[in-house]
């Protein structure tokens, strides 16, 4: 490969192709040895993204004088070459060779006098190489043969722009440029894990990552059963299909229930503390396993009661591999914002949040030598074991998610059985017509000892743990429901 032209190509049919120009942002600054690594990353990017997406089209990628050129069988392949990080814009060209100025003025009138009908506008030329006119000659003389057709020059602020590329042999004229994320390309960092939790921040922090170069893989620590699964996978799986073109992005789930139960040794309020810190031992033993370098999350400074400074601190103080934060400095406006230019607000909007680990009046400043008398408390095998085991998916083989369904009744039929849900450290009445009461943090063991037949039915305060439950009961055959019911508290203002 060298510096001018590298060309990849599948199968390209040049009696139907449409041309494409790329134009690199930070890569063009770097040393020419990293520029060609870099170069040689997006190339390998890219055509992973128009065969994923394009199977049965064709294409060729050329590399000249630092521009991407696409030529492919599909019009509309730059809504996909926008998602591959590394290069601000992707513009519709149109090529063809010159020998003189007037060769040029000639096809620049041809191809730019309808656009210019009526408009204001302003001819900006790009040109390399040793010809013997200059930019400003090309525009003065474009300009001249385009005013008639227009309604004026404006060099301020036209309603369109006239751009041109002029190499030594080539001329190249742009339309429908439309801008592209810019980064540096995905895989050309490293290797990194993300955590994952199907809320609106963690996709968010993960397509910053993939921005940066980073190539990520994703952990998520599970706290409940299939409900609370299905958020995290669809989230990650569409960041694998529609950000992380160049690998195969995986998810991993470590089953975190049993590590749960454990917690009803301690102080409740600093439940939230102790298992960020487990998350990130479990993130630090997959980065170990798969070669990362790095771990990244979705916190925000001073967003949630674990995430002041204080006890970011703490949290930090068990990673081995360095904590990557990229939305330290973004309100959860910027946040959002961010999400649905990505697509994944729609997706986590659809999440259930789970209150299983909320607690009341959680600690926002900690001390680490108190955390560490807390983590005695927990037995070690327990952590080592949730910490260090995990279930692997492939996001961008896997198939959508579907959403689990939902089983509802609003009344208690007769001889139905109806399991409350409590929260270890609020209080909440339970219906008046409860049969039995179980902790929130011993549900996944529950139903290891539960053989009653019938109807069940379960409720919790929020109503997404009781609908969890109600799932993992029908994975076993029992015939369950989530009862309806309108609580008298609102616990979402206690979710951490």
């Amino acid at each position: 490969m060298t510096e001018n032209t590298i060309e990849i190509s599948h199968g390209l049919n040049m009696q139907k192709d449409t041309q494409f120009i790329c134009k690199p942002g930070e890569m063009l600054l770097k040393s020419k040895p990293v520029r060609n690594s870099f170069a040689r990353r997006f190339i390998h990017n890219l055509k992973d993204a128009l065969s994923s997406e394009f199977p049965a089209e064709h294409s060729m990628i050329r590399r000249e004088q630092g521009i991407f050129s696409v030529q492919t069988t599909n019009t509309d392949a730059d809504a996909v070459i926008r998602r591959v990080f590394g290069i601000t814009s992707v513009s519709k060209v149109t090529e063809t060779t010159y020998s003189s100025l007037t060769d040029i003025v000639r096809a620049g009138k041809q191809f730019f006098q309808d656009s210019v009908k009526g408009k204001r506008f302003a001819v900006r030329c790009h040109r390399t190489g040793s010809s013997v006119f200059s930019s400003m000659d090309v525009g003065r003389e474009l300009g001249a043969a385009l005013f008639p057709f227009s309604s004026g020059v404006d060099l301020t602020s036209p309603e369109i722009i006239c751009r041109l590329d002029v190499t030594d042999r080539i001329v190249t004229f742009y339309s429908d440029t439309v801008p592209a994320f810019g980064g540096l390309p995905v895989g050309s960092q490293g290797r990194a894990v993300a955590l994952m939790s199907g809320g609106i921040d963690s996709p968010v922090a993960a397509w910053y990552g993939l921005k940066r170069g980073l190539e990520l893989h994703y952990l998520f620590c599970c706290l409940g059963g299939p409900l609370q699964l299905w958020g995290p996978q669809s989230t990650a799986r569409h960041l694998a299909v529609n950000w992380s073109y160049g690998y195969q992005p995986k998810l991993y789930v470590a089953d975190f229930n049993l590590l749960l139960q454990e917690f009803q040794k301690v102080d409740h309020r600093y439940r939230n503390i102790l298992l960020k810190r487990y998350f990130i031992r479990a993130a630090d033993a997959l980065a170990k396993h798969i070669n990362a370098h790095a771990i990244l999350t979705g916190e925000s400074l001073g967003q949630v009661s674990s995430q002041t400074l204080s006890n970011l601190n703490v949290i930090n103080d068990v990673a081995q591999k360095i904590i990557l934060r990229p939305l330290t400095g973004m309100d959860k406006t910027e946040i959002i914002n961010v999400a649905r230019k990505i697509g994944t607000l729609d997706i986590s909007e659809q999440v259930p949040e789970f209150c299983n680990v909320a607690v009341k009046k959680p600690k926002t400043r900690s001390h680490l030598d108190d955390i560490e008398i807390l983590e005695s408390q927990i037995d070690a095998s327990i952590a080592d074991k949730v910490c260090g085991d995990w279930k692997e998916f492939d996001l961008r083989s896997m198939s959508v998610p579907a959403e689990p369904p939902n089983a509802v009744m609003q009344e208690k039929p007769p001889g139905a059985w109806l399991i409350w849900i409590k929260r270890p450290d609020m209080d909440f009445n339970p219906p008046s017509e409860t049969d039995q009461i179980i902790n929130m943090l011993e549900l996944s063991s529950f139903f290891k000892t539960f053989n009653r037949s019938g109807i069940i039915l379960f409720a919790c305060p929020q109503g997404t743990v009781s609908r969890d439950a109600t799932i993992m009961a029908r994975d076993k055959g029992i015939d369950a429901y989530t009862l309806k019911k309108t609580l008298d508290k609102d616990v979402s203002d206690l979710i951490q």
